[in-house]
C-alpha cells in the first residue's frame, strides 16, 4: 500500500479549542502532495476574542467573511474520505476539530489522527520538538510556522520524512514502527479524534519538571508555575539535569526556529539536550496547548 494520507493544522482564534479560524489540509498520495485545501474559518458568535493574533497574525476583520465551520465542514470531510489525518501535536488539532464540530451541534467521528509530534519524540533526539525545529532536523526547507497552509504542508513532509526513516511505506507501518502505548501515553503516536481530544489534563505535567525563562504574555510566571503544580508536575528556576521541560516566553511565536539568537539559560537547555539529558524546550503557546489551559483560567 502506498503512503497515503491527509496532514492537518488548525489556527485558533483565542485559548478555547472550539474557536477554530483557519485550517490547512494537505493530501499525500505515494509520498507526493497531490492537492491541498486552506481556508480562514469565522468562529461561533460565542468566542469572538481575537487573542491569539499574536500567535499566528489573523484578526477578526480576516475572518469576517469567512465560512463558519459547519458550512465548511462537509467539504473538509469530503476532502479528508478515509485518510489518517497527521499533525504536528495532533491532541491539540483533534480537540479543535471535535469541540469546533460539537459547538453547531454536531460530532466528529470515525476521524483517526497520526501525530507527527509525538513520532518524532520516539525517533529523534532534539531540544526542541517544535515543528521548525523538527523540519530543520530532517532537511526540510524553511516554512512560516503558524500559517495553516505552511504547516499542514510541513506536517506532512515531516511524516513522509519520518517513514522513510522507519523504513515504512504506509502511516500504519510508521505507527507500527514506533513505541507502543495507549493514547493517554505521551509517546504515543495514533489514536481516534475522541481519543485525543478527551484525554484528561488532570496529570499532564506528571513526572515533569518545569522551568520557565522570559516573559509570559498571557500570565505571570507565578500563574504558570502554580498550573505546574496542580497538573502534577514540579517547578525549577533554572535548567539543572533534573529539568525535563523548559518554557520560553522570549520569542514570538514565529521566531522560535533553528538559528535564533537565545538566552543564556535557553542556549543551556538546548546544550543539555544535546548531550543526551532528556529535556524538551517549548514556547508559550505549545505549553498553553500541552495543558490546555483557557483564556478564563488565566487570571495572573
Amino acid at each position: 500500500m502506498p503512503l497515503d494520507f491527509t496532514a492537518i493544522d488548525f489556527e485558533t482564534a483565542n485559548s478555547h479549542r472550539r474557536s477554530a479560524c483557519a485550517i490547512g489540509l494537505t493530501k499525500i498520495r505515494n509520498g507526493d502532495v497531490t492537492d491541498r485545501l486552506v481556508s480562514y474559518i469565522r468562529p461561533p458568535d460565542d468566542v469572538p476574542d481575537f487573542t491569539n493574533t499574536w500567535v499566528h497574525r489573523i484578526t477578526a476583520h480576516d475572518v469576517r467573511d469567512a465560512p463558519r465551520w459547519d458550512a465548511l465542514l462537509p467539504t473538509v470531510l469530503d476532502f479528508v474520505g478515509d485518510d489518517y489525518l497527521v499533525a504536528h501535536n495532533a491532541s491539540f488539532d483533534s480537540s479543535v476539530f471535535v469541540r469546533t464540530t460539537e459547538a453547531y451541534g454536531s460530532r466528529a467521528e470515525g476521524l483517526r489522527f497520526m501525530c507527527t509530534l509525538r513520532a518524532a519524540r520516539a525517533m529523534l533526539s532534539l531540544g526542541s520538538y517544535s515543528l521548525p525545529f523538527v523540519a530543520r532536523e530532517l532537511g526540510i526547507s524553511e516554512f512560516d510556522h503558524h500559517d495553516a497552509r505552511a504547516d499542514s504542508d510541513a506536517a506532512a513532509r515531516v511524516a513522509v520524512a519520518l517513514a522513510a526513516r522507519a523504513g515504512a511505506s504506509t502511516i500504519t507501518e510508521l505507527i507500527a514502527a514506533l513505541p507502543a502505548g495507549p493514547a493517554r501515553d505521551r509517546n504515543a503516536p495514533a489514536a481516534s479524534a475522541a481519543e485525543w481530544a478527551n484525554l484528561a489534563q488532570a496529570d499532564a505535567l506528571v513526572g515533569e519538571t518545569v522551568c520557565f525563562t522570559g516573559g509570559l504574555r498571557t500570565m505571570t510566571r507565578a500563574v504558570a508555575q502554580g498550573f505546574v503544580r496542580s497538573l502534577g508536575g514540579d517547578v525549577a528556576e533554572s535548567a539543572t539535569k533534573k529539568t525535563t521541560l523548559v518554557v520560553t516566553g522570549d520569542f514570538e511565536a514565529r521566531t522560535f526556529a533553528p538559528g535564533a539568537t537565545m538566552s543564556s539559560k535557553l542556549a543551556k537547555a538546548f546544550s543539555m539536550a544535546e548531550a543526551g539529558i532528556p529535556v524538551r524546550i517549548v514556547t508559550e503557546d505549545e505549553f498553553l496547548q500541552m495543558v490546555d489551559v483557557t483564556a478564563d483560567q488565566v487570571t495572573g
